[in-house]
């Protein structure tokens, strides 16, 4: 079975926004030297996009390794 390269791309930044926007942590915190207190939440448009961001840099990486580790495995 062959995959395309944008399908993976896609499959990849949507789980990996999912990933950061969820599990992310986005809040500004100050530390004090007896506790940390939060200092400002981040919205949901500030997780969203933030987790975005973060998602393309990573499905491009990982795209772009997938491309080159399929470009060296047909040579060889």
């Amino acid at each position: 079975m062959r995959f395309n390269l944008f399908t993976i791309f896609v499959v990849t930044l949507i789980v990996a926004w999912v990933c950061f926007a969820v599990f992310g942590d986005y809040n500004v915190y100050i530390a004090y030297p007896d506790r940390m207190v939060i200092k400002d939440r981040a919205n949901l448009f500030v997780r969203a996009l933030s987790g975005l961001l973060l998602a393309l840099a990573f499905a491009a990486l990982e795209t772009l390794i997938l491309w080159i580790w399929r470009k060296v495995s047909e040579k060889g």
